[in-house]
């Protein structure tokens, strides 16, 4: 699951198509495998910060 989203985000960001939409639907998707531990928080963390780069 980490891998799948790294991939979707770093491609996003190539293209300069990272939208607040699609940051916003992103992170309720990582929100819920992070719940159901399907990723570490550390990854959780690391895919955030790639997508929030200025925070």
């Amino acid at each position: 699951m980490y891998e799948k989203y790294k991939r979707l985000i770093s491609e996003k960001i190539e293209r300069g198509k990272l939208t607040e939409v699609f940051v916003e639907k992103t992170t309720t998707q990582l929100n819920y495998y992070l719940n159901k531990k399907q990723i570490t928080q550390s990854e959780y963390d690391e895919l955030i910060a790639l997508m929030n780069p200025n925070e």
